[in-house]
C-alpha cells in the first residue's frame, strides 16, 4: 500500500458536503454515480428505513448515509471504505468521492478482491499516452481533444489517459468514456506527485493546446515523449510567452493550426513546427433539413465573446432583418462571454427575432437546420464550427481578418469573406446569398466537399504518424525498426 506523505492535501472538499441542492452536491452525486461502487437497489433492500420514506438512495448517501458509515454497495468493503488509508486522510469527505478523483490512480482499493481497480503504468516504452486539456468546456480544443482519444481508441487500440485541468460540461463524456483525471480538483501542491504516481515518468504527454502548458510546472519529473499542440492563433502566442519561454530548452515537437503560427513558433521554441488543421468527425455530418423557403437561418456558433465577434453578429442580424420581416431568423449557438448578447438585442430592438441558444451538446443539430453560417470572429486560428457547418452543406461568411485560417478555403468558392469587421459589407453578403438560392447551394456543395479534408480518419493518422516519430527521436529508435516492432505500437 502506497504511504500517503503529509503533501498530499487535496481540495476535494468542495465536493462533499454542503446544502442538498447545491452545485456542490449535485457534483457530489454525479461522482458517486459514476465510481462503480455505488448500488440503489441494494441500498434501498439493505436500508428499509430510505426505502420506507421514499427517499432517492443516491441523494441520501451522498446527503446522510456515508456519514453514518453506511455500505454503498455490495462490492464495497466497510473496511476498506471507512477504515483504510481514505478513512485515515479524508475522514471529513464522501469516501466515493476522494476515491474516484484520488484513490484510484494511486491503487488504492475500496471493494473485495475480486472487483479490479486500475493500477498505475508499470514503466513500459514511454507507458500511456497522456491527453492535455486545459478546460472540459465544450469549446473547440477540448472537442478536438475527446474526438482525437476517440480516435486513437478506434483505429490504433490506444487508450489515453485524459488529464483535464479545468472543469466543463465535457467532463461526463471524457469521465465515461476514457481514464480521466480532473486535476483541477486536486491541490497544486499536490499535482506534481499524483501525476508522476498516475502517469509514470515514461509516459508520452501530448500537450493539447498552449493553455495546457500551466501543467508543464508540475512536469519535472518526465522523462518520456513530449508534443504540444497549438489551437492558439499567432496573436495569441504572445499570451502564452512566459509558458513557452520555460519549455523552450527542451525544443519540443510541436504543431500549429495554421501557417500564421509557423514563424513566431518557431522562434519562440527554436524548432519549426507542423502545421495540421483541427479536425471533424464527417461520420456525424448531417444534409440540411428543415430548412424551408418561407423561413431562412443564418447561425453563428460560440462563446459571447468580441474575440468570436458576438457584437458583430447582432449589427449584421440587425441589418439583414431590415431588409427581410419575417422571411428570415437569426440563431447563435454559445454559452456567456464579455458580450451581453440579450441587451445588445435588445437595443437594437431585435430580440424576438434572434435565438439565443445557449451552450448545447449537439450544434449540428442548429447547423444542419439552418441556411448559412456566419463567423464574425475578430481572431480565430481555425474553428472546429465552420468546418462542421461546411460538413452541412452550409456556405460560410467570415472576415478576412481570418485569411489564413477558415479563409483560405472560404475564397475557394465555400462562402465568401469580406473586409475585416465591416458590417455593412458583411450584412449585404449575406442579403446576397439569401437573395439567390442557386449561389447558396452551389457554394454549399464546395464547401461540403472542401469540408472532407479535414476528417478525423485523416488528421488522425497525421497526428499519430507525428506522436511515433516523437518517441523514436526521444528513444533514438531506428525508424524502419519503429515501424515493424509491434511492442512499440503497443505503447502508443
Amino acid at each position: 500500500m502506497r504511504q500517503m506523505s503529509s503533501c498530499w492535501k487535496v481540495d476535494l472538499g468542495k465536493y462533499s458536503g454542503g446544502k442538498a441542492g447545491s452545485r456542490r452536491q449535485r457534483l457530489s452525486r454525479w461522482i458517486v454515480s459514476r465510481s462503480g461502487l455505488f448500488d440503489a437497489n441494494y441500498y434501498l433492500q439493505e436500508y428499509s428505513d430510505v426505502a420506507g420514506v421514499g427517499m432517492d438512495p443516491l441523494f441520501h448517501y451522498c446527503q446522510h448515509g456515508w456519514h453514518e458509515r453506511r455500505k454503498p454497495g455490495p462490492m464495497a468493503h466497510p473496511e476498506y471504505v471507512y477504515a483504510g488509508p481514505i478513512g485515515r486522510y479524508f475522514a471529513r469527505i464522501n469516501p466515493l468521492v476522494t476515491w474516484s478523483l484520488l484513490g484510484r490512480w494511486l491503487g488504492w482499493s475500496l471493494a473485495w478482491p475480486q472487483l479490479r481497480t486500475w493500477k498505475p503504468p508499470t514503466g513500459k516504452l514511454h507507458g500511456d499516452l497522456a491527453i492535455f486539456v486545459h478546460e472540459a468546456t465544450r469549446t473547440g480544443a477540448p472537442i478536438f481533444a475527446l474526438r482525437l482519444a476517440r480516435w486513437m481508441r478506434r483505429k490504433r487500440g490506444v487508450d489515453p489517459i485524459l488529464v483535464v485541468l479545468d472543469e466543463g460540461s465535457l467532463l461526463p463524456e471524457m469521465w465515461n468514456e476514457f481514464r480521466c483525471l480532473p486535476l483541477f480538483a486536486v491541490a497544486e501542491k499536490a499535482r506534481p506527485g499524483l501525476l508522476q504516481t498516475a502517469l509514470g515518468e515514461d509516459c508520452t504527454i501530448y500537450l493539447n493546446s498552449l493553455a495546457s502548458l500551466r501543467a508543464w510546472a508540475w512536469l519535472d519529473w518526465h522523462k518520456g515523449a513530449l508534443l504540444l499542440h497549438a489551437h492558439e492563433s499567432a496573436a495569441g502566442l504572445k499570451d502564452y510567452a512566459p509558458w513557452l519561454a520555460a519549455i523552450a530548452p527542451s525544443q519540443p515537437r510541436s504543431i500549429a493550426v495554421n501557417e500564421s503560427c509557423r514563424t513566431p513558433l518557431a522562434e519562440m521554441l527554436g524548432r519549426e513546427p507542423d502545421i495540421i488543421p483541427p479536425a471533424i468527425d464527417l461520420s456525424q455530418a448531417r444534409a440540411r433539413s428543415g430548412v424551408s423557403s418561407e423561413t431562412r437561418v443564418i447561425v453563428g456558433c460560440g462563446t459571447m465573446s468580441r474575440r468570436k465577434g458576438a457584437d458583430l453578429f447582432c449589427q449584421v442580424a440587425a441589418q439583414v432583418l431590415a431588409r427581410f420581416d419575417g422571411e428570415v431568423e437569426f440563431c447563435w449557438v454559445g454559452g456567456e462571454g464579455d458580450v451581453d448578447m440579450r441587451a445588445l438585442l435588445q437595443q437594437l430592438g431585435i430580440a424576438h427575432k434572434v435565438r439565443l441558444a445557449g451552450e448545447v451538446p449537439d450544434p449540428l443539430q442548429y447547423l444542419s437546420a439552418s441556411t448559412l453560417f456566419l463567423l464574425p470572429s475578430r481572431d480565430d486560428p481555425f474553428p472546429l464550427v465552420a468546418l462542421e457547418a461546411a460538413s452541412c452543406g452550409l456556405p460560410v461568411l467570415c472576415f478576412d481578418a481570418l485569411a489564413d485560417g477558415v479563409g483560405a478555403w472560404v475564397a475557394q468558392g465555400a462562402g465568401q469573406m469580406v473586409q475585416a469587421f465591416d458590417v455593412a459589407a458583411m450584412a449585404a453578403a449575406v442579403i446576397d446569398f439569401l437573395e439567390s438560392p442557386d449561389s447558396c447551394a452551389t457554394a454549399g456543395a464546395v464547401a461540403r466537399n472542401i469540408s472532407a479534408r479535414f476528417d478525423i480518419e485523416q488528421v488522425g493518422e497525421e497526428i499519430y504518424n507525428i506522436i511515433d516519430e516523437v518517441v523514436a527521436e526521444k528513444y533514438n529508435i531506428d525508424e524502419e525498426e519503429f515501424d515493424n516492432n509491434p511492442s512499440f505500437e503497443v505503447a502508443i
